[in-house]
C-alpha cells in the first residue's frame, strides 16, 4: 500500500515510529506497504488515528504520473473538471464517487445477517462495475470518432498533423486515466471484501482480476493461517 507509505514519509517517521504510535506490529506494517499483508479494518483505523487521517484516505486516487498530468500552456489537455463533467454526462457513477461514498457503498453491501450473500454482492458489484467501465470507453471511442467536447475534430490550418496529434495522444490519456479509475475502485472492492472475511464479517470473499487458481490459493493459505492461529491458542 503505497498511501502508507507516502503518509507516514511526510511525518518524517521510520516504520518503527508508525508503530509506536499506532500499536501496530512493525512487520505488519512492512508487509502493509509491500503489499504483502491485507490490513483488517480494525488495522487501517490504528493507522489512520496514528497518522492523523481518515481511513478513506488510504483508498484515495494517487497523484498523476507526469507523463499524465496536465502541461500548463497546452489547450489539447482536457480538465479534471471538464472530464468529470463528461464522465457524469455518461453515467459513470463509480469512479464519480467521493472516498466516504465509496466505503458507505461497500458498507452497504457488507450490510445485513446473511453473510452467505455477501460474497455475491461484491462478485456483482465487480461485474456491473465492468459493464459500465466498457460503456464509458465505448462512449469515448465514439467521440473520437464522431468529435465531441473533450475530443473535438481537427480543422484545417496550420501545424494540422501536429494537432491531430496531440489528439490523438489526448484520447490515449483520456483511456489510461478512465481505466485507472476503474482499477482503483475494483481494488479498493477486492481489499474491502478481503478484510470482512479476515475480520469474520463474511464467510468467502472473491477476487477481482485474478485468475481463479490464485484465489483459490490464497483462500487456502488465508485458512491454514488462520487454523494455525487457533491451535496456537487453544495449546495455550
Amino acid at each position: 500500500m503505497d498511501i502508507l507509505r507516502e503518509f507516514r514519509r511526510q511525518k518524517g517517521w521510520s516504520q518503527k515510529d508508525l508503530a509506536d504510535a499506532s500499536g501496530v506490529g512493525q512487520d505488519t506494517i512492512s508487509g502493509i506497504e509491500r503489499g504483502q499483508h491485507e490490513p483488517r479494518p480494525s488495522t487501517l483505523r490504528k493507522l489512520a488515528e496514528a497518522l492523523n487521517v481518515e481511513v478513506a484516505d488510504f483508498f484515495r486516487e494517487p497523484a498523476l504520473p507526469k507523463a499524465d498530468a496536465p502541461t500548463a500552456g497546452r489547450s489539447e489537455v482536457t480538465s479534471e473538471e471538464a472530464l468529470d463533467k463528461w464522465l457524469e454526462e455518461h453515467k459513470a457513477r463509480r469512479i464519480l464517487m467521493s472516498d466516504d461514498d465509496v466505503i458507505a457503498n461497500f458498507e452497504r453491501l457488507a450490510s445485513g445477517s446473511d453473510r452467505p450473500a455477501i460474497p455475491d454482492r461484491f462478485e456483482q458489484e465487480a461485474r456491473e462495475s465492468f459493464r459500465e467501465e466498457d460503456k464509458v470507453l465505448d462512449a469515448l471511442r465514439k467521440e473520437w470518432v464522431d468529435g465531441g467536447n473533450l475530443l473535438p475534430q481537427v480543422v484545417a490550418g496550420p501545424d494540422l498533423v501536429r494537432r491531430a496529434f496531440d489528439r490523438s495522444k489526448e484520447y490515449s490519456r483520456l483511456g489510461r486515466k478512465i481505466r485507472s479509475r476503474y482499477r482503483r475502485y475494483l481494488l479498493a472492492l477486492d481489499n474491502y471484501g478481503r478484510a470482512l472475511y479476515l475480520d469474520g464479517r463474511a464467510d468467502d470473499f472473491v477476487m477481482v482480476n485474478r485468475k481463479p487458481q490464485t484465489a483459490e490459493a490464497i483462500k487456502a493459505a488465508i485458512a491454514a493461517l488462520q487454523e494455525e492461529a487457533f491451535e496456537n491458542k487453544r495449546g495455550a
